[in-house]
């Protein structure tokens, strides 16, 4: 706090002699981005001091500060409008120490150099007569952008190099590059030198692009136009998709579909597998089997006189079914009652002599089997038993 005999409320001893840290004042200022300014104090600040967190408690000429917040015990960090690259001055309205001394009015201010929120780019070869042009953001599709006269070619010892077109990568919308056509091819290992125009602006902020000289190598690449035939194992005829007939497919593409783009590429690894593929063949469909005259039965089937014809090999499959479907017609039949009739073999007065030793059983040896048995010593065949008819159903 300001001291008892301080003088014009800057003491802070006892006896109004020198402040603490001398005079309290702002100690400078830089420009962290396009829209950031860091404002330093010599002594650490009183952080319960409202006007430290006001926008309106600062000021820079040339810029609006949109906000400002407590960065670190000593400074304040402000937000302001985009920079351009010039020099500034931040002047502060109120602030007070940690021991309540105000702003010493000779020291209320500080100058810096803004960030330029400006593009920038990097010129690259991709052809020897072509040149490449990389932005950092997107660029306004102006006139000025397509424009050869907005961009001046020199190699190192300050010979020109015409630029006679410009086409824009990206098409109809604000480019990310544009690719320069050349009048004359440069040269091998040669450094060469773009400077972009002012009239190359950021679609964003509408600043040109900072710096706008560039620098670069062109390197006339190596390229392999043929291998021999013993090296080549052939597995580029197909897959990827489609039969690709030795395009590349890129991923990310371009935005998109531009006539005569080229894409650079530094390094390709390529990755491979070869098989082979047996598929079983399928036997064709079989020829149909036709038949000749057209005649047939009442029934459906083939006519007698119907004629089968087949090529090979379907005639050797042919099979015909053939089945006789006569019928007889009985009468219907009527219930009545079963009768059965049993009839036994042999007599059984003949039949107890074939137990005589004296009979001799027939021996098969004769040249017509007789129908009924017979003993052999006679010949006489043994008549058949009596009959016995059974009524199983009685009336």
């Amino acid at each position: 706090m300001p001291g008892a005999f301080g003088k014009d409320g800057y003491g802070t001893s006892p006896y109004g002699s020198a402040p603490l840290f001398g005079s309290f004042r702002v100690s400078g200022a830089v420009s962290l981005s396009p829209i950031a300014v860091l404002v330093s104090f010599n002594a650490p600040l009183d952080l319960t001091f409202g006007p430290l967190t006001l926008a309106g408690n600062y000021s820079i000429p040339g810029l609006t500060v949109i906000s400002a917040s407590i960065f670190d015990a000593t400074s304040v960090l402000l937000t302001t409008s985009l920079h351009a690259s010039i020099l500034y001055t931040v002047t502060v309205v109120q602030a007070l120490n940690f021991v309540g001394d105000p702003l010493d009015p000779l020291y209320r201010t500080a100058t810096f150099f803004g960030t330029p929120a400006n593009p920038a780019y990097y010129p690259v070869g991709v052809r020897n007569t072509r040149i490449r042009i990389v932005f950092s953001e997107a660029m306004l599709l102006n006139a000025a952008i397509l424009d050869s006269n907005s961009y001046v070619v020199t190699d190192i010892q300050g010979n020109f190099v015409p630029v006679t077109t410009v086409v824009s990568e990206q098409g109809a919308t604000n480019p990310l590059t544009v690719v320069l056509t050349l009048g004359t091819e440069m040269q091998a290992a040669e450094w060469y030198v773009v400077t972009v125009g002012t009239g190359v602006v950021s679609a964003a902020t509408g600043f040109s692009v900072a710096p706008a000289m560039q620098k670069f190598q062109w390197i006339e690449p190596t390229l392999n136009s043929a291998i021999a035939i013993v090296k080549f194992s052939g597995e580029a005829t197909s897959g990827l998709l489609t039969d690709h007939a030795g395009l590349v497919y890129f991923s990310p593409a371009l935005d998109v579909a531009v006539s005569g783009s080229i894409i650079q590429v530094d390094s390709v690894e390529v990755c491979t597998k070869a098989f082979d593929e047996y598929v079983l063949p399928s036997p064709p469909d079989p020829p149909a089997l036709y038949t000749f005259s057209g005649l047939t039965a009442p029934t459906g089937e083939l006519n007698s006189s119907a004629v089968l014809w087949g090529a090979f090999p379907r005639l050797s499959e042919a099979s015909l079914s053939l089945a006789g479907k006569y019928e007889e017609t009985f009468s219907p039949p009527v219930d009545s009652r079963a009768h059965a009739t049993f009839t036994e073999p042999w007599d059984k007065s003949f039949v107890a002599l074939l137990n005589n030793p004296a009979w001799a059983l027939y021996d098969g040896m004769t040249a017509v089997t007789p129908p009924t048995f017979i003993c052999a010593n006679n010949l006489g065949p043994i008549p058949p038993g009596p009959t016995t008819t059974i009524i199983l159903q009685p009336p």
